[in-house]
């Protein structure tokens, strides 16, 4: 939650039933520089929405993480999903670390970030067949991962038109990373990731259909 209009922090603590162990999360984001005002349409309206060119974020966590990431699902509907229909989208690691995260905005539809990510990831088994309905179906078994510490470096940069609400405003958004982890980082693991996505939506309709300007 926001302290002040420069610094949101964060966190979360649970408690697993089934291997007994706490799970939790805490960060803090600090923004500083000048202001940008960064725009969300609603319809013909735009709204400003103020925001910090710099922004300096920390999280430490031990907690368990989703792979891979699946489009089609959120976390809070899986978890309902596991609950009432005795399915899971996801598989599960374990992790522990800390990220931290420098991001600088050139110009309001520009997202520059450097993130650099210590972590020490271990498999973890399926410990429970709980579900609401659909009993005798079964979990699928986790599969295990390459344990061992995990340090890599990120550099991502994100383009985002005017944010819109409705089907009467065109949006597009990129995202790009380059993530490297090598030996060199005392990591136990060497790789060079590239990802890219774009996504996009095109208006279906005319606003002046919808809301036809008075005479």
């Amino acid at each position: 939650d926001s302290v002040t209009t420069t610094l949101v922090v964060r966190g979360g603590i649970a408690y697993g039933t089934a291997d007994q162990k706490w799970k939790w999360h805490a960060g803090a984001t600090f923004f500083f520089g000048d202001t940008l005002n960064r725009f969300l349409s609603f319809g013909a309206a735009a709204i400003p929405l103020p925001e910090r060119r710099w922004s300096l974020a920390l999280d430490m966590y031990d907690q368990n993480k989703e792979f891979p990431l699946v489009l089609t699902k959120d976390p809070f509907a899986n978890m309902l999903n596991g609950l009432l229909a005795h399915s899971d989208a996801y598989d599960y690691y374990a992790a522990r670390g800390v990220k931290v995260a420098l991001t600088f905005m050139p110009a309001v539809p520009w997202r520059v970030a450097l993130t650099g990510l210590t972590e020490n990831q271990q498999s973890v088994s399926k410990r429970t067949e709980y579900s609401i309905f659909n009993r005798s179906e079964l979990y699928p078994e986790n599969p295990s991962i390459v344990d061992g510490r995990m340090n890599s470096i990120t550099l991502s940069a994100r383009y985002l038109t005017t944010e819109s609400q409705g089907l009467t405003k065109n949006a597009f958004t990129a995202n790009t990373s380059i993530e490297y982890s090598d030996p060199y980082l005392k990591s136990d693991f060497s790789f060079t990731q590239f990802k890219l996505k774009l996504r996009g939506k095109l208006s279906i309709m005319d606003y002046n259909l919808l809301f036809p300007p008075s005479l």
